[in-house]
C-alpha cells in the first residue's frame, strides 16, 4: 500500500517507517527524505493490522499504540464467547436493556455466541450445550445442597 505524505501527516507513519521497517526518516527544510532521497510518498514494505483488545471501552490497544505489524501478532483469534449489534445501527447509545433482550430490538447477535472463529467461513455456535452444562451444573448444586440439608435434619 502507497499513502503520501507531508509535513502534516507524518506523524502518523514516522513510528512505522524508522522503527519497523528500518529506514532513515528525516525531516529538514519543510520537506521529508526517506533514507537520502526526498520523498513524497512511501511504499509499506510489510502488512499492518488494528489490533482491538477483548475489554473496547478501556483497553490499550491499536487505539494507543497504533498498526501492529504482522510479524508481530503472536495468538489468533479462537472463540467468539459474546457478540453485540453496532450501536451506530441499532439506534441504542450503549444501554444495555433487559426487556429487549429477546426481541428484535436487541443488541445481542445470539447466532455468534460461543462460536469458534475457523477460516473456511463456516460457525456453529455452542451456546446451547453451554447453557445445558450451566444447567446442569446448577442442578447438581441444588440437588446436593438439599441432600445435605436433609442430612443435618436428621443429625
Amino acid at each position: 500500500m502507497t499513502v503520501y505524505i507531508d509535513t502534516a501527516n507524518i506523524c502518523l507513519y514516522d513510528r512505522i517507517i524508522n522503527a519497523y521497517e528500518l529506514n532513515d526518516l528525516k525531516i529538514r527544510d519543510g520537506k521529508i527524505y526517506i533514507n537520502g532521497q526526498e520523498s513524497n510518498s512511501y511504499t509499506f514494505k510489510m502488512d499492518y493490522y488494528f489490533m482491538m483488545g477483548d475489554n473496547r471501552h478501556n483497553s490499550a490497544d491499536s487505539r494507543f499504540w497504533g498498526f501492529v505489524p504482522e510479524d508481530h501478532i503472536v495468538g489468533k483469534a479462537v472463540f467468539i464467547w459474546m457478540s453485540l449489534k453496532d450501536e451506530e445501527h441499532n439506534g441504542e447509545s450503549g444501554k444495555f436493556r433487559l426487556s429487549k433482550l429477546f426481541t428484535n430490538e436487541s443488541k445481542m447477535r445470539w447466532n455468534r455466541f460461543f462460536t469458534f472463529v475457523s477460516s473456511d467461513g463456516l460457525s456453529r455456535s455452542y451456546l446451547i450445550h453451554f447453557l445445558v452444562i450451566v444447567a446442569g451444573i446448577y442442578g447438581f448444586s441444588y440437588f446436593r445442597r438439599k441432600k445435605n440439608e436433609k442430612v443435618l435434619k436428621e443429625k
